[in-house]
């Protein structure tokens, strides 16, 4: 890498901190009464600010119209400013990041076609194209674009070599949110602005009002205050929000207005309502006439078994609203009104843009979680690592890696155990050996019976990752502790073979993933040192102990009189 380049060794602080920033920016941007141009002069300076970069350019688009609005504003020093100040031609690459509607970067703009423009006619009167005439190394097209308006086009251009990481470009996109936000407020009525300043600014600001590590309600907290900032706004009282389970494909109610209280828990098919099809289509549905919808389906009717309200029965008109990230639906938001047409086209305006901000305070709150997630796994296997190291005592070791499970894997409510296979009776077992301190895991599971998900991983020498809608579940699962509804379990492996497992169990569906997987892979590996350490701190255990200790799939590789020797 270049020594220019722009980089960090601290990417995880670089985030967080430029966030802070960036968020300080958008809110006074989008809270700003100015004029048009004062609002793009005010854009153009804070990306010069925030992006430490030389050269900003800010084309404003008319969508309507097809064609860039007078010229860019600027910001930076501009070595030939008399030919900055013209619209762009058709040949620009500002209308070929309209028509794309993609975003451009180009770490080597002066070798790169798209940016240099070298590859076309020059702008008349020029005897060089910009890249070349103000000396950029490196270049940034970003598309300003809110919902499906675009608004403008921002360049952001470098006299040095800049990476362009995926950090930065998700900064980047945030800002352009932002900015594209500003620009469509000064264009439109003061009120509407006034309005949409109050409420997004609570959703910008969501990270500063949420405090401790990151949990499933701080996703529930932006949620609700979408819920309750948008009702405020349209002056409604019904609204839900209903989440989605794509294992089961069922949505269920998990936030509600004052007025839908008892709809809450309240469960469904995703093939009923229009909630269901919006949850399909991942489209938004605008019902002016509720009445006319053939997915159509009310409270007041009954249809959901033991949830009913006649807060419903007079419903007029709906407007619904699927959350979508990373192209899985999250769950939808469903607006009500008792008037037909109950939703103008700038209420519509504002739900979509508060359901878009929601969707990316929690994306926000993710990336953090997962950066933070990396160092603590890093410190918890250092620190199992001196554990290890220092002391003999089994089941000390044997706690830390089930905390460090439980504490590290994204599903809360978790409960671990470590079990050994040993054999009693001739016969052998899985015997839980260390657990979280639930006392219904104190069970022991035979290998020769049917069930059991342990038994499977063990059986089979893999890793299992079932939830309650899977078939194998449904086959082998045992309740070891009520309301559990998912379960990870990974195989004690010594040379290829299986001498035990540690798993865990969630009370949510779908609650563990590929990233969770690797982590219960890295501490099995270091459950099997412990193991295989433990006996020999302890001298006067003999041989026949560590055996029925460590248990005979260990043993099959280390002969009794020899294991010491062998695998120590």
């Amino acid at each position: 890498m270049s020594p220019n380049v722009l980089t960090t060794h601290d990417d995880f602080a670089l985030v967080d901190e430029d966030l802070k920033k960036i968020y300080a920016s958008g809110i006074a941007l989008i809270s700003s009464k100015k004029q048009i141009n004062e609002v793009l002069k005010a854009i153009a300076e804070s990306v010069l600010d925030v992006f430490k970069a030389d050269i900003v350019l800010l084309h404003q688009y008319d969508q309507k119209r097809d064609e860039f609005m007078a010229f860019p504003v600027t910001a930076g020093h501009v070595y030939q400013p008399e030919f900055v100040k013209r619209k762009p031609s058709q040949n620009h690459i500002a209308y070929e990041v309209v028509r794309e509607k993609a975003n451009y970067y180009a770490e080597d703009a002066i070798n790169n076609p798209v940016m240099s423009r070298k590859n076309y006619p020059l702008t008349e009167g020029t005897k060089e194209h910009f890249i070349f005439r103000e000396k950029v190394l490196s270049s940034a097209a970003i598309l300003l674009m809110q919902d499906k308006e675009v608004v403008g086009v921002m360049f952001i251009y470098y006299r040095r070599v800049v990476r362009f990481s995926k950090e930065k470009k998700y900064l980047m996109d945030i800002f352009a949110s932002y900015a594209a936000i500003a620009i469509k407020n000064a264009r439109e009525k003061e009120e509407l602005t006034k309005k949409l300043t109050f409420s997004l600014a609570r959703i910008y600001n969501i990270r500063e009002r949420i405090e401790g590590p990151y949990s499933v309600d701080q996703e529930a907290i932006i949620l609700q205050r979408v819920l309750d900032d948008t009702l405020d706004f349209l002056d409604e009282n019904r609204c839900n929000f209903a989440e989605y389970d794509p294992g089961n494909k069922r949505l269920t109610v998990k936030l509600a207005s004052k007025l839908y209280q008892d709809l809450i828990g309240a469960s469904w098919s995703v093939e009923q309502g229009i909630t269901g099809y919006a949850v399909r289509t991942q489209k938004i549905q605008y019902i002016p006439d509720s009445n006319q919808s053939e997915h159509l389906f009310r409270f007041a009717d009954g249809k959901i078994k033991g949830f009913h309200t006649d807060a419903d029965k007079d419903v007029k008109s709906s407007f619904t609203v699927p959350l979508i990230l990373d192209n899985s639906v999250l769950g939808v938001f469903q607006f009500e009104s008792t008037n037909l047409d109950g939703f103008s086209e700038y209420d519509r305006e504002i739900i979509k843009t508060m359901t878009v901000q929601a969707v990316n305070a929690i994306q926000n709150l993710r990336l953090l979680r997962e950066k933070e997630l990396a160092r603590r796994k890093i410190s918890a296997l250092h620190k199992l690592d001196n554990l290890i190291g220092s002391t003999w005592k089994l089941e000390s070791a044997f706690e830390y890696i089930i905390k460090t499970a439980i504490d590290l894997i994204k599903s809360p409510e978790s409960k671990g155990r470590i079990s050994i296979i040993k054999k009693i009776d001739g016969k052998s077992y899985l015997v839980p050996d260390t657990n979280s301190g639930y006392p219904y895991m104190k069970k022991m599971i035979s290998l020769d019976q049917e069930k059991g998900i342990t038994r499977l991983a063990v059986l089979e020498n893999k890793t299992i990752n079932v939830t309650d809608s899977d078939e194998l579940w449904k086959k082998y699962y045992i309740t070891m502790i009520p309301g559990m509804r998912s379960e990870l379990a990974v195989p004690l492996r010594v040379r290829g073979q299986s001498i035990g497992v540690l798993n865990v169990e969630s009370p949510y569906p779908n609650a563990f993933d590929k990233e969770d997987e690797e982590l219960l892979e890295t501490l099995a590996g270091q459950a099997v040192i412990v193991i295989m350490v433990y006996p020999f701190g302890e001298p006067h255990l003999e041989a026949e102990g560590r055996m029925s200790y460590l248990g005979e799939g260990f043993f099959q590789f280390c002969g009794k009189s020899s294991a010491m020797r062998r695998c120590g």
